[in-house]
């Protein structure tokens, strides 16, 4: 059974994310796992790294638990579903536990951490160290363990976003010289830097549609979890 996690975002709660999954669920025989947290500061980067950490250490406890829990055969890799908040908590439980994903989705986020340690932020030819929540530098550190590239490949990504999400102060404005100033220019960000290390990203903008979950976008989810690994 594929255990597939909910992650909501600010101010909402996991049993309502995962409300219009539930007969998904039920259809593809997935195991629904949608826990609520009580998200801090999501402008402020130093309380982002370490909560996402916290969260991230937290799920891996969870996941871990489930066989004694449910007594059921469950596949060795989740699928994880966020959206905004929760699309960062997705994503970036994905970074840094590669080894525990199968694929994720991430509709809406407002912030990512790119998978990797360096980038030539200011244009004069030399990488600048990229730590969290912007790049994977301090993963040893945070984590005990860094970024696992070869295993990340492994891992298939759908990002998402609405082409009306796109207001540049609906984002923390100190990532915007990693990945860009709103939540669309950030996605086409990320998914190239996972291109650009030889993960399998797809990037599907939905038009007109602002911040919020569509039922075209839940369809585009289902669709992609539930299909064979080898067409994503």
């Amino acid at each position: 059974m594929q255990v597939v996690i909910a992650l909501h975002g600010v101010g909402g709660a996991g049993k309502d994310f995962a409300a219009p999954l539930v007969q998904e669920a039920e259809r593809n025989g997935w195991l629904l796992v949608a826990p609520t947290f009580a998200y801090g500061d999501w402008h402020n980067p130093d309380e982002v790294a370490a909560e996402d950490v916290e969260i991230a250490q937290r799920l891996v406890a969870t996941i871990n638990a489930l066989p004694e829990r449910t007594h059921l055969q469950l596949k060795p890799h989740v699928d994880l579903i966020g959206f905004s908040r929760g699309a960062q908590v997705a994503h970036r439980f994905a970074l840094f536990f590669p080894e525990d994903v199968d694929r994720v989705v991430a509709f809406s986020a407002g912030t990512y951490t790119m998978p990797y340690r360096t980038k030539d932020i200011d244009g004069d030819g030399r990488p600048d160290m990229l730590a969290l929540p912007y790049g994977s530098a301090d993963f040893n550190k945070r984590l005990g363990h860094p970024i696992n590239p070869l295993r990340l490949k492994q891992v298939r990504f759908l990002i998402g976003v609405g082409s009306a999400d796109n207001s540049a102060g609906d984002v923390p404005h100190q990532w915007d010289v990693y990945e860009g100033k709103t939540r669309l220019e950030r996605a086409l960000e990320f998914v190239d830097a996972l291109r650009s290390q030889g993960v399998r990203c797809s990037l599907q903008v939905f038009p007109g549609v602002g911040h919020e979950v569509t039922r075209a976008m839940l369809n585009q989810a289902v669709q992609f979890l539930a299909s064979d690994p080898a067409l994503n």
